[in-house]
């Protein structure tokens, strides 16, 4: 206790010396003591600043899980950064009972401290659920396990405001909502009759108006026919995300402390681990769920992909030309589906350049998308494009008559971090949110980040998973971290 407590010290003293709370003349940073606020003591409190006191008066100093009042340790707490709000669960059964709390929890959202921008999860393909998350505020890796719902392996299909998709395909197709900092999650609706070849995924969370909502792009090759392929858009609405009876759990035993004796760990302040007792249905019942088919159509000379996200209240999705190779340029299209007018628009908006590996991210409603360049998916290069009106305009969130959109370049991998990759193939990954964009070979787990605001590149810590066999992959996906977040 004496040790976690002190440890927490250093980030407690600083947030104090920003708040004014009325009693930082308690405050000593010399001895990591602090002079209660509030009670009566025995002692006399010339003795908190001396130097060689006993061992049980030292521990009763640095105990501030009894020295402070509850009031006065949530707004320390919530002030600190999302990865020491979790260390902090665990101090004491004191300090998780108010790190758990629904007040608690809420300040953590008023306070929109986040995590200084999305985590980015990387594992090894082996080992799916096991891997480490990559925390850009405090630049470290953090061990981290998935759920793993109904004890099945599943992969992650899409991710919004806290809240992550996944998929999982080995007995039909089913779709899960998970909060991977709380462990909570949600089995959506059964798809009866799903059976398609490709799946695009996008999640959509609104945090303000309490709305979640899924939209598949599901394709299917008509028989005999690889030209021609049916192409449905499902819509999975909730009414709400939140319960005012309950509030998200954080169980204790989903956090321990890292261990130094394992490598992949060893830069971690701790892990989060999954169990299956852990896991908590939502509050909200499935009735409120229900898959509606928005559209039902043939592609001619496209198939959709796996690729789609949720932008402005556009659904856009990656199509890909079922054209033999060599004849036609370009290799990738564009659907868009405006949710709320129902207009469906076909490869209307031209791709800058031959691409590979084209995906979609939503940016702070921003439509942004990375790209291999290169013809016939030989990688040249890595470059950033935003989705913007041809007058140079911001998009509206729907559709309207006559505004031409095109893609405008932001920016281009330099080559020295190009060249950083190493045996760089066809074949990378890209994900992002708010102001970061995550980009890394699956042969190598070096990670890339890119930042909108200041148009600059630079690489993540190292991370410590190694690669041990030529044939380790390793992928990934980033997250918004949020305690309080609900599927």
């Amino acid at each position: 206790m004496e040790s976690l407590t002190r440890s927490f010290l250093p980030h407690l003293l600083a947030v104090q010396k920003h708040q004014e709370w009325g009693w930082t003349d308690g405050w000593s940073d010399g001895r990591y003591s602090v002079k209660p606020p509030i009670g009566p003591r025995t002692h006399n409190t010339s003795h908190y600043e001396q130097e060689g006191d006993s061992d049980e008066l030292e521990e009763e100093e640095c105990d501030l899980s009894v020295s402070l009042p509850d009031e006065i340790l949530e707004k320390i707490l919530s002030s600190l950064p999302i990865a020491n709000i979790l260390r902090a669960g665990v101090v004491c059964k004191r300090w998780n009972t108010i790190t758990t709390s629904r007040r608690f929890l809420s300040l953590c959202e008023e306070n929109g401290h986040a995590s200084y921008g999305p985590w980015y999860f990387m594992y090894r393909e082996a080992q799916s659920s096991k891997g480490l998350a990559y925390d850009p505020g405090a630049r470290k890796w953090h061990g981290f396990t998935l759920p793993c719902p109904d004890g099945n392996w599943v992969f992650v299909a899409s991710s919004s405001n806290g809240l992550v998709c996944f998929a999982n395909v080995l007995d039909g197709y089913s779709l899960y909502v998970c909060n991977p900092m709380n462990n909570m999650w949600r089995k959506m609706p059964e798809t009866y009759g799903w059976y398609s070849d490709y799946y695009a995924v996008s999640l959509m969370v609104d945090k303000i108006m309490k709305h979640q909502e899924i939209v598949v792009a599901r394709s299917t090759q008509i028989q005999e026919d690889y030209s021609r392929w049916e192409f449905r858009i499902e819509v999975c609405v909730s009414s709400s995300i939140s319960s005012s009876s309950a509030a998200p759990p954080m169980p204790v035993s989903s956090l321990t402390t890292s261990s130094s004796s394992s490598s992949s760990m060893s830069s971690s302040p701790f892990a989060i681990s999954s169990s299956r007792s852990c896991m908590s249905s939502s509050p909200l019942s499935l009735k409120s769920h229900m898959w509606i088919t928005r559209v039902n159509t043939v592609l001619m000379g496209w198939r959709g992909g796996d690729n789609s996200v949720i932008c402005n209240g556009v659904f856009y999705c990656v199509i890909h030309s079922t054209a033999m190779v060599g004849i036609s340029e370009s290799r990738h299209g564009l659907v868009s589906y405006d949710l709320s007018t129902g207009v469906l628009e076909v490869a209307s908006i031209p791709m800058p350049c031959c691409l590979t590996c084209v995906k979609l991210i939503n940016c702070c409603e921003k439509l942004i998308m990375v790209g291999g360049i290169g013809k016939y998916d030989i990688v040249r290069g890595i470059g950033i494009w935003e989705l913007i009106a041809g007058s140079g305009g911001k998009l509206k969130s729907t559709h309207d008559i006559g505004i031409t959109r095109v893609w405008k370049e932001i920016s281009r991998m330099p080559n020295k971090f190009f060249r950083g990759f190493g045996e760089f193939d066809d074949v990378f990954s890209s994900s992002g949110r708010g102001d970061l964009i995550y980009i890394h070979a699956y042969g190598s787990p070096q990670l890339l980040l890119f930042s909108l605001k200041h148009r600059s590149w630079r690489w993540s810590q190292k991370c410590p998973m190694v690669k041990k066999h030529p044939l380790h992959l390793f992928t990934g996906f980033c997250f918004e971290p949020n305690l309080n977040a609900c599927p």
